[in-house]
């Protein structure tokens, strides 16, 4: 499994070298939460390969749209939102565990259902895709973008405390929050 992972994050630095850099700091941020989760080794190993391959399906988005110079509009959203189903339609071809394929599927749902691709709430999102969720934003904040500059990390941490419940799982961010200097240590200025 980790050659096909290695492959997959090869091939989306070769399209997108900001999207590859994303996930490596997201894989990151993740191996440092769920060591203060306290979650089974085997679960936060699956989970950093999901981390680490989150964005595999922005592969199947234009240039054009990846790259944009500004906020997209409707049409171009739609077609960046579809990187999570693309995504996991590239992971059913390989020998990955269900647990990963459903990480990279659903890392763009909110806790109170508003998110995408499937709408799913609270519990029903699974643990690994809430975990992704709220340090994917972090670093989605913190980083800088073509079509504005990257925010300041107290900033983010204002950003994420106010979704808390809303889009972001509570549990996860108040282990966040006890734990943010290790978890977010070195990455963000």
């Amino acid at each position: 499994m980790n050659t096909v992972i290695n492959a997959l994050l090869i091939a989306l630095d070769a399209k997108d070298p900001a999207s590859a850099a994303h996930c490596r700091n997201v894989a990151l941020m993740t191996g440092r939460l769920t060591k203060h989760m306290v979650l089974p080794d085997t679960f936060s190993s699956l989970l950093q390969s999901a981390a680490l391959i989150h964005d595999v399906g922005k592969i199947g988005i234009p240039d054009a749209v990846l790259n944009y110079p500004c906020s997209l509009n409707r049409p171009g959203m739609a077609i960046i939102r579809s990187h999570p189903d693309i995504g996991a339609q590239i992971l059913l071809n390989g020998d990955i565990p269900d647990s990963i394929i459903a990480c990279v599927r659903h890392h763009h749902e909110f806790w109170d259902g508003s998110g995408y691709p499937s709408g799913l709430s609270g519990q029903d999102i699974p643990l690994g895709a809430r975990i992704i969720t709220v340090l994917d934003a972090i670093d989605a904040m913190c980083g800088q973008r073509c079509y504005r500059g990257a925010m300041p990390l107290s900033d983010c941490r204002g950003e994420i405390l106010r979704l808390r419940g809303k889009w972001y799982d509570p549990q996860v961010v108040d282990t966040l929050m006890e734990n943010w200097e290790s978890v977010t240590d070195g990455l963000y200025p």
